[in-house]
Order: C-alpha cells, then structure tokens, then sequence
C-alpha cells in the first residue's frame, strides 16, 4: 500500500526523530509507474472531475450541505462541463449511490484501491479531463497537477467527526489536527479560480511527491543501504535457505503421500 502524499513529510520527519532511522525519499511509485507506461493526459480531455470527499465508518463527514456544493458546481462556465462525479469504491454504499444520484451527474470509480489494476484504472479516468476539483483536496490533488489536469479547491471544507478511530481524540477534527493544517496549506495555493499554472504550485506538488529530489544520489543511497543491511544479516540467510528447503520438503512428501493413498 502506497503511503499518501501529505503524509509524506511529517512521517519523513517522524521516523528520523523518534525511530531514529535512514530516511531515503524516493520519487512517489504511481508517478514511476505513470512514466514508464508512457501514460499523459489525452488529447481530447475536457470537463471536470469532482472528487467527492472520502470517509470511513470510524471517522464520518457531519452536516455538510451537499446541495449548495454542487448548485455552486453547476454554476461554473461552459468550459468546465461536463461534470463528473468520482466517488471511492469503500463510499460507494447504495446508500451514498443514491443520495448523490438526485444531483443527475454521471458517478465513476477506480474500483477497489487494493486492486493490482487500481492505479492503471485511477489514470485512465483522470487523463481524460481538463479541470479536477473537490472540497478537500487529496491526494488526488497531487496526482491531476503532476499530470496536467488542472485542479483547483471549491466549496466548504467537510467537517469530520470522529467516532472511534484509536490514533485521534473522539469528537470533531478541529484546526489542531493535521488534516486541517494540510487543508489550509493547500487552500492558500489551489482555491484561486480559475486555476492556472504557477511556480508555487509546481513546487509544493513537486516536494510531496518526491519529484525535486536528486533521483541518481537517492538510488546510489538505496544500494548503499541495501548492502548495508545485506552484510548485517548475511549470518541468517543459511538457516532461512535450510527452514525453505524444509518447507518445501515436507510439502512435496505430503503432496506424494496423498497421491500413493488415493
């Protein structure tokens, strides 16, 4: 599983203070994957694909006025339709199929995100639109710009309330928790509108994905370390030779065991 963008710099920072470990910052894996399968934004892109905000049953959205949202939607120039709506395959419930139905809008999905096919799915659906936008920002938000689809912040930031998840305090996400520090931080950049390209953009996009990073030192690093860690448990990899042998020994007698039974 991939680590989200906005994560990135605060769990860099993390385990180089507390764990104490070597921290190698590599380019993020979809935007490796998206070069090496040559994947762009298509000729013929146009509309705009609204990112419906993502939630879990631990922690849920509160009150939001969904209606005044997507009437402000509705209000955006020609150039800007068709709108989309792309929703979560965990959110898609009947239930939430049907409350966004009434805004008449077409709804796709990437399916399910643990699907070795989902990042391919995610890209297909992006690279056909010019403009993407949400309430939030996530990290789709990284993905489009990095891409060329133009993203930009509308509508009210959702409030979250949290009802069980152990790592935050039960109760509404106020502006202490990171998911709002990260809110504002974006907001100051992608809430103009029209959106338009710009050096400050292009940078922060850049620093959380790992795209302004020196990528021939971080892979001499990466084989560096891999050596390292290699010479420090060389001492184990007879006995892990000896316990494979023994599994795949005893399965292949079984295997025949079963065969001369029957």
């Amino acid at each position: 599983m991939f680590i989200l963008p906005q994560m990135v710099i605060e769990l860099k920072n993390w385990l180089k203070n507390i764990k104490k470990k070597t921290i190698l910052h590599i380019p993020h894996p979809w935007i490796t994957f998206r070069k090496l399968y040559n994947i762009k934004k298509k000729k013929n892109a146009k509309g705009t694909l609204i990112f419906l905000p993502h939630y879990n049953p631990k922690v849920r959205i509160i009150n939001y006025n969904f209606d005044k949202y997507f009437a402000e939607l509705k209000k955006l120039p020609k150039k800007y339709y068709p709108l989309v709506i792309c929703i979560q395959r965990n959110d898609a419930s009947d239930e939430n199929i049907l409350k966004f139905r009434k805004y008449n809008l077409p709804i796709i999905s990437a399916g399910e995100s643990t699907s070795v096919h989902y990042v391919e799915r995610f890209y297909n659906i992006i690279s056909r639109f010019n403009f993407a936008t949400s309430n939030r920002g996530g990290s789709e938000l990284f993905f489009c710009e990095e891409l060329g689809v133009k993203f930009f912040l509308k509508g009210k930031l959702p409030k979250y309330y949290n009802f069980s998840h152990e790592q935050e305090s039960k109760g509404f996400l106020n502006s202490k928790n990171k998911y709002e520090r990260n809110y504002e931080l974006k907001k100051s950049i992608f809430y103009e509108f029209p959106p338009k390209e710009n050096i400050k953009k292009k940078i922060f996009v850049n620093k959380i994905l790992g795209l302004d990073i020196n990528v021939e030192l971080s892979r001499k690093k990466l084989i560096f370390h891999l050596k390292k860690e290699l010479l420090r448990h060389i001492h184990l990899i007879p006995m892990f030779l000896i316990k494979v042998f023994y599994v795949r020994l005893k399965n292949y007698l079984i295997k025949n065991l079963r065969r001369n039974i029957y």
